[in-house]
């Protein structure tokens, strides 16, 4: 079968060529590291199947770039109102830690419900930390 070199079918044939470069230096550069690449439409995934929680890598097939995602986890404390049900508390969270961990700005007075074990307790600019 023969192709017309039109636009539509020269660009099928780039993006064809990009991604067999992509793969090529891909295998060179990895080989024998133990990680997985798996081809998608537009990009390359790469990842540690025996440590997922430490993201993905996706390599564009079009111009190479190379982008990491991740999900990062910080323990804050636990929940103000559970302070009896837990033995070793540690540090509070109310309505103020949360809001500034999800960088939402308050145009109100702070939070007055604070129980008496989460009064004491410094707010979070050092995320989930007992007061020094």
């Amino acid at each position: 079968m023969i192709i017309a070199p039109d636009e539509e079918s020269g660009a099928a044939l780039r993006r064809i060529s990009d991604k067999t470069v992509a793969r090529k230096r891909v295998k060179a550069l990895l080989d024998g590291t133990g990680l997985r690449v798996r081809a998608m439409a537009n990009e390359l995934v790469v990842m540690n199947p025996h440590d997922p929680e430490k993201g993905r890598i996706y390599i564009e097939f079009a111009d190479g770039s190379v982008s990491w995602e991740r999900t990062a986890w910080s323990h804050l404390g636990h929940l103000q109102g559970y302070e009896d049900e837990v033995e070793d508390f540690g540090p509070c969270v109310g309505k103020s830690e949360i809001l500034t961990a999800l960088n939402v700005v308050r145009r109100e007075a702070p939070d007055s419900a604070q129980t008496p074990a989460c009064a004491g307790i410094a707010h979070l600019g050092g995320a989930g930390r007992s007061p020094e």
